[in-house]
């Protein structure tokens, strides 16, 4: 059986070769442990000595044995630490009993044991598992490398490890070509071969539906979101009539998109000439992950047509109120004005009448005389006076706002109403108010009476809602505005979504935990986890100790500065300048670095180009230089076509 091509032939010989190891790291990884002093001391050479060494390094780095291999830089700094300069350069001498006997130490040290045959069965199941979870072949080996550390065996040869990765890749396609043999049915067959069938020919030019399902619209038009929402509901019954084989199947999210992917990246008879298992098999993938990525394009556009309209009737609100603004504070001079010249006088001059050595009858007519002149500019005064704070009452300002948002509804309901129509949501998580509006709204396919569900709604806006005429643009405005903001805060979540779900559709099963609480743990090597509660005393313990070393230190450090309470700030000490001075030399001084430098340096920090792979996992074509993608990372980014490039 042919092996899959997974690595390239430079990086086969990096796996099958000690690892390279710069200053630090040879400190760390040759220093030898405490526990083997007596056993090194027993070796009767210095070569063996320092074999010795170089082999533990090795492993302590990588979990892996490289017999007769080291590297002459790491053979040098042996010899100038344990003093044994005396030794030559020439091959040293190894044999095999002696490399035997000296893995066994270092393996009884550490606790870990060679991969045997009845070993090779667990590793096995869980490179199936893996290829169940991860499609691409490089993901799977390194995962299973991990997984072979954490088991606590010795990490093989890659031809081992490729060999294993290449049957557990073809037995997990085995499994999903079976159940898609077994258990598909004809109607099911032709449903998915009716993606492939073209749907209209128009001057002569053909659309296929599989072309059209491919490329959905990115845009807020109500006319585009209609069409979206017309391929969703079209993939959503294909997907209702396959769920039965979707269970079996058992598609991871990250399977189905890789599976997806390669449908939609191809031309569609290419999909078409596929054997009919690997067709549906493919098909069935893209039904699941376009009929996701759909309903989780809706729900991004639901918001987003929400969250404009809300914005829009803000930013109307924001110009009204700052223009009301302008016009109150003239009708405020104005009534101060009124004031100054009607009011303040008559308190003037019935202040005068009381102070006068008049009788009391004398007065009390002066005084009436005072009020009763300019007694209509006085009314008109308490007019505008009334008028002023109603307008500036929290109630009239609410109700400007939600006058916006009503003119508004329209244009949000063009974009929103069918979505909230057909949008399938996840009823074992939903709030309960919110559900029953969104189920009236379902159920009457739109229409909105008088008598619909309220409890979702404030006190306050209850209070808009009541009067003669039922504010029905209004009511759908809140109704769509409530349903976005329980999506953001997870009391509405929907079904067949990647993004989303509601949070107990991540997590395992609590009954499914609690019976297999034990396994899920050995699997991902958390048994030291199982009782948190010593653990987190320990951590507590530990954290609180650095705190106070850290304290401590902070009254001897010239660098950290107090300002005042609770400030503080740090300075660049004249030391560390003068440390980086000898490597200012390392660093260009030109103005200009070119961008395929920028590129290979954050590809040697980042390695980003190892995520751009071909749409076939198994493909056994090598992989282009870098330099390639980075000329074609530029070229994208300053818009050339390939033939400018």
């Amino acid at each position: 059986m042919p092996l899959l091509k997974i690595l390239s032939n430079p990086e086969i010989a990096r796996f099958d070769s000690p690892p390279i190891f710069n200053h630090e790291e040879r400190k760390k990884f040759f220093s030898l442990p405490s526990g083997f002093k007596q056993s090194w001391g027993k070796l009767r050479t210095t070569e063996n000595r320092v074999l010795f060494i170089l082999q533990l390094g090795y492993f302590r780095s990588s979990q892996k044995f490289f017999v007769g291999h080291f590297h002459f830089d790491d053979f040098e700094f042996l010899k100038q630490k344990c003093g044994f300069s005396f030794l030559s350069d020439k091959p040293l001498t190894y044999s095999r009993p002696t490399i035997a006997r000296h893995q066994q130490i270092i393996l009884e040290f550490y606790g870990v044991r060679s991969i045997e045959k009845s070993d090779q069965s667990f590793l096995f199941d869980e490179a199936v598992s893996l290829a169940g979870l991860v499609v691409r072949p490089d993901k799977i080996l390194w995962q299973l490398v991990d997984k072979i550390k954490t088991s606590k065996f010795v990490v093989p040869s890659y031809h081992w490890l490729v060999s294993t990765v290449s049957q557990a890749v073809r037995a997990n396609e085995q499994r999903l070509y079976s159940v898609i043999n077994e258990r598909l049915t004809r109607s099911q067959k032709q449903l998915l071969d009716s993606l492939l069938v073209d749907s209209t020919v128009d001057n002569n030019e053909i659309f296929p539906t599989l072309k059209s399902l491919k490329q959905p619209f990115h845009s807020l038009k109500a006319s585009h979101i209609k069409a979206n929402l017309t391929d969703w509901q079209f993939l959503q019954t294909i997907y209702q009539a396959l769920t039965p084989v979707i269970s079996k199947l058992g598609l991871h999210p990250e399977a189905a998109r890789v599976y997806a992917q390669t449908v939609l990246k191809t031309d569609i008879y290419h999909t078409a000439r596929r054997r009919d298992e690997s067709r549906y098999l493919h098909l069935s993938a893209f039904v699941i992950f376009q009929t996701f990525r759909l309903q989780d394009m809706l729900v991004d556009s639901l918001l987003q047509s929400v969250q404009t309209t809300v914005n829009s009737a803000t930013q109307e609100y924001r110009e009204q109120y700052f223009q009301k603004r302008l016009e109150q504070k003239k009708l405020f001079r104005s009534l101060l004005e009124s004031l100054q010249t009607n009011v303040f006088p008559t308190f003037t001059i019935i202040s005068q009448v009381l102070s006068a050595p008049l009788s009391e009858t004398e007065k009390l007519e002066l005084i009436e005389f005072a009020v009763n002149d300019n007694l209509s500019e006085r009314q008109k005064l308490e007019l505008q006076i009334f008028d002023l704070a109603k307008e500036n009452s929290d109630e009239q300002t609410d109700a400007e706002f939600y006058e916006i948002l009503q003119r508004k509804s329209l244009a949000l309901q063009r974009r929103a109403s069918d979505i909230v129509r057909f949008l399938k949501v996840d009823e074992t998580s939903a709030n309960a108010g919110l559900l029953a509006a969104l189920r009236n709204f379902q159920t009457k396919n739109g229409t909105i009476e008088k008598t619909a569900p309220q409890d979702f709604l404030s006190d306050k806006e209850k209070e808009l809602l009541q009067g003669k005429n039922f504010p029905v643009s209004l009511y759908k405005a809140l109704l769509f505005q409530k349903i976005a903001g329980g999506i953001k805060s997870g009391t509405i979540n929907f079904t067949n979504s990647n993004k989303y779900r509601s949070l107990e559709d991540y997590l395992i099963p609590a009954g499914e935990w609690r019976n297999n609480r034990q396994f899920y743990l050995e699997k991902s090597a958390l048994q030291s986890f199982e009782d948190f509660l010593p653990l987190s005393a320990g951590l507590a313990k530990i954290t609180d100790e650095m705190f106070q070393t850290t304290n401590r230190r902070l009254s001897a450090n010239e660098c950290f500065h107090f300002k005042e309470a609770n400030s503080w700030t740090i300075s660049t000490s004249k030391e560390a300048s003068e440390l980086a001075k000898p490597l200012r030399d390392y660093f260009p001084k030109r103005a200009v670095v070119a961008l395929s430098e920028i590129l290979s340096t954050v590809n040697r920090a980042a390695d980003f180009l190892a995520e751009l792979n071909r749409l076939q996992s198994t493909a056994a074509r090598r992989k282009p230089p870098n330099y390639v993608f980075f000329a074609g990372i530029v070229a994208l980014g300053c818009e050339l076509g390939v033939a400018k490039v």
